[in-house]
């Protein structure tokens, strides 16, 4: 079998329809780009997670939300700094639910937590190359 060539890399988002278990609430949300992705996950590397404060943490959750929920058409949810903010006040059982979803489906194999992240960092025990 040939190797891919660059040109066979898809660069088509990936979009689910999730419904939260308790409320029905429907939502979309698509995946991320590489740039989107690999910004997203500078904005998460802390220094150390004990030194993150809560407000940092729920910065990273209202930022994959902001990223990742769309409507029908594909278009952000959230285009403004006010709503943006406005995802503070929403029931924390809500967000945490469409985060994890989100998370799921941008990545697949990421750690529960910017915890877990920080205590496997360094201590990936083996070849650097990725895994597929």
């Amino acid at each position: 079998m040939a190797l891919s060539t660059l040109d066979q890399l898809p660069t088509a988002r990936r979009f689910k329809r999730i419904t939260h278990p308790t409320f029905g609430l429907e939502f979309r949300i698509r995946s991320l780009t590489e740039r989107e992705k690999t910004r997203y996950e500078l904005l998460s590397l802390p220094s150390s997670a004990a030194n993150k404060t809560v407000e940092q943490k729920q910065v990273l959750k209202v930022e994959l939300l902001a990223l990742c929920l769309v409507d029908e058409e594909g278009n952000p949810y959230v285009k403004t700094p006010e709503q943006k903010t406005s995802l503070y006040d929403v029931d924390g059982a809500v967000t945490g639910w469409i985060y994890g979803e989100c998370r799921d489906h941008c990545w697949p194999d990421l750690p529960e937590s910017v915890e877990d992240a920080e205590k496997n960092s360094g201590n990936t025990g083996g070849s650097s190359s990725p895994s597929v």
